[in-house]
């Protein structure tokens, strides 16, 4: 369970935490102060860029609980 908040500004620890622990029940998220860092990022590059730093359809795909695979192999 992650604490309460708006999924644009969770940091991608956050999310990889709901991904990985979808249905166990009592798994709570620890935020930290880079959750806060990540948020204050988010807000600064709107503020800077006048548009978010990511667009809105992949907001809902990073929040979506699907997994997704990982790569065989490292690029050099």
């Amino acid at each position: 369970m992650l604490p309460p908040g708006t999924p644009q500004y969770r940091s991608p620890e956050a999310l990889a935490f709901r991904k990985s622990h979808a249905g166990e029940e009592g798994a709570h998220y620890a935020p930290t102060a880079a959750d806060d860092l990540y948020a204050l990022g988010v807000v600064l590059y709107w503020v800077l860029t006048g548009r978010s730093p990511s667009p809105p359809r992949e907001h809902r795909q990073r929040w979506s609980t699907s997994s997704r695979s990982h790569p065989s192999r490292l690029a050099p």
